[in-house]
């Protein structure tokens, strides 16, 4: 069962995080990554949200691109697809009334009971694919630094090629920006909390049909915009006040909106914030789900999993006990001499630290560790970890 397994690698980038997701997820296998804390930014639904603020409010159009445009089309237009439960068909022809009744129900609840499961794997169907995504960004985008804004589809002379559903998609989404965009103006939205709250409930919500990760995401999302503007409204009364006592020009409401906006978009973009939101689940569930993590992620949890698959076994990350390794740790241990930090100790201290890590890792596996080694390194250069003796021993041992 996927429940049973355990990927873990001493360092895990977002492209190899990607790889075996998508790789395991589109092969049935759903993944858990175990303590997920990446850039809020890094979320596909927040980066376009983003761009969505971008064009409603005036005087952010140097933050806007059209690659960020065809990514916003693309999240927004996504839909939940419903994967149809297969072998269940029924041949309705050679049963009766009473007996064709009874068969919908079974079948009915088979599938209730198959999508609770795989619920939080959905993966949405976008109407607008990256392709047409990209056509309506180079035709109907209108850059401006003052005002971009999304022009009408028949702005793009081959829109008919486009096909029915993009379309019409394109067509909802610039007639909701325009509505946005027109209150915005009339001042009846009063912060940018209002728009990521409507542009959710339109775009993304769609019934509760989110993942858990990607709900997470907006719910941080909201958590850090209500934090900053909370802060914001508390500093602008304190430039209301000195503002009263100065007689040269300050700027005006709409110069501080647009400046308060333009430095959220900005602190996102730079990784900022990376917390988990809370709450979190309210209860730990057990997932039959592949779990993905780090050599510290893994041991932190103290899970137990009957296989393991121990990848870039013969890196040399494992003998510092993984990639996110402090600099300068060792000074803060109770059994530090004070004495200076040779090279020697280094050594000693990495061996003991790769023999922690070795037997706590055995100790948490029931039944096989599989050890996945590659001769070369992402950079092309001869891997030379403390592990490949032992990798050595196993392929001697399984050969003989």
């Amino acid at each position: 069962q996927p429940g049973e397994i355990a990927i873990i690698a001493p360092g895990l980038d977002a492209i190899a995080r990607y790889t075996l997701t998508e790789i395991l997820t589109n092969e049935g296998i759903a993944v858990e990554p175990l303590n997920d804390q990446r850039p809020l930014v890094s979320s596909p639904m927040v980066q376009g949200l983003l761009t969505l603020l971008a064009l409603v409010y005036p005087g952010l159009g140097r933050l806007v691109n059209r690659d960020a445009i065809a990514q916003m089309l693309v999240v927004l237009s996504s839909q939940p697809q419903v994967q149809e439960l297969k072998g269940e068909r029924l041949n309705v022809e050679r049963l009766n009334v009473e007996r064709l009744k009874v068969e919908r129900l079974k079948v009915e609840r088979l599938k209730v009971e198959r999508l609770k499961v795989e619920s939080s794997n959905l993966q949405p169907a976008t109407l607008i694919d990256p392709v047409r995504a990209g056509l309506l960004a180079d035709h109907c985008y209108a850059p401006d630094p003052e005002q971009p804004r999304l022009l009408p589809v028949e702005s793009f002379p081959r829109w008919d090629r486009l096909g029915h559903q993009a379309t019409t998609a394109y067509s909802e989404i610039f007639q909701w920006l325009e509505l946005q965009r027109e209150q915005q103006q009339q001042g009846l939205i009063p912060s940018c909390l209002v728009v990521f709250d409507r542009a959710i409930q339109k775009f993304l919500w769609h019934g509760s049909n989110l993942a858990y990760e990607q709900l997470a995401a907006l719910r941080e999302l909201m958590e850090t915009a209500q934090h900053y503007w909370e802060v914001n409204g508390r500093l602008g009364k304190e430039l209301k006040v000195n503002d009263s006592t100065q007689t040269n020009q300050q700027p005006s409401n709409r110069q501080r909106s647009t400046q308060t906006i333009a430095q959220f978009i900005l602190m996102l973009r730079r990784g900022t914030v990376t917390a988990n939101p809370y709450p979190v689940r309210r209860l730990p569930t057990v997932t039959n789900a592949v779990t993905l993590a780090t050599i510290f992620q893994y041991r932190a949890a103290r899970r137990c999993h009957r296989w393991h698959f121990w990848l870039d076994a013969g890196s040399s990350l494992w003998l510092s006990g993984g990639a996110a390794t402090l600099f300068g740790a060792h000074l803060f241990l109770k059994e530090w001499s004070g004495r200076p930090w040779t090279e020697e100790d280094k050594v000693q201290a990495d061996q003991q630290r790769l023999e922690r890590i070795v037997r706590d890792l055995f100790g948490r596996v029931t039944e096989r560790v599989y050890l996945c080694h590659s001769e070369l390194a992402v950079s092309g250069t001869e891997q030379n970890g403390p592990l490949l003796s032992l990798i050595h021993t196993a392929i001697n041992t399984a050969v003989s």
